[in-house]
């Protein structure tokens, strides 16, 4: 029930009343990644990042699809649309550094690259994150595993 529901206000863009269901689907069925990916995006909509942030390290380093060198085939048209819509909202709420590091989690879910950007740049932004390092460390060490 909670997962429709959840999926339902995620659709319909209720980003703050989808978090909460989404969170309790989550306690149910921790390995449920398209719920994990929708929580994220929620943390972000709202203003949420080092929220977003653990479970983006912990997908990160779970879900190869994330990592694989087509990145995220399975990305839909919505996530680029969000990725669109909040990225100027960043700008608001958020330091130049946070700014990147936001962007680049939504770009991950549908542009490797893109995203891989925007990391380098929240790093240059402020070298001293140690979300950030970790982020890019995570990334290195995938992408070496890949070509290998």
């Amino acid at each position: 029930m909670d997962r429709m529901l959840g999926n339902q206000k995620f659709l319909a863009g209720n980003f703050e009343e989808a978090i909460p269901l989404l969170e309790n689907v989550l306690l149910k069925h921790p390995e449920d990644t398209h719920s994990v990916r929708k929580l994220i995006i929620c943390y972000l909509a709202t203003g949420q990042l080092y929220r977003a942030i653990p479970s983006f390290i912990n997908l990160l380093q779970k879900d190869t699809t994330l990592t694989s060198p087509t990145c995220d085939d399975t990305s839909s048209d919505l996530e680029r649309e969000i990725f669109s819509s909040l990225t100027s909202s960043f700008k608001v709420g958020f330091n130049p550094a946070e700014q990147h590091l936001a962007a680049g989690i939504l770009a991950m879910f549908f542009d490797c690259q893109l995203a891989q950007s925007f990391f380098k740049r929240a790093q240059k932004s402020d070298p001293n994150d140690e979300n950030t390092k970790k982020i890019l460390d995570i990334l290195h060490v995938k992408n070496h595993q890949l070509k290998h």
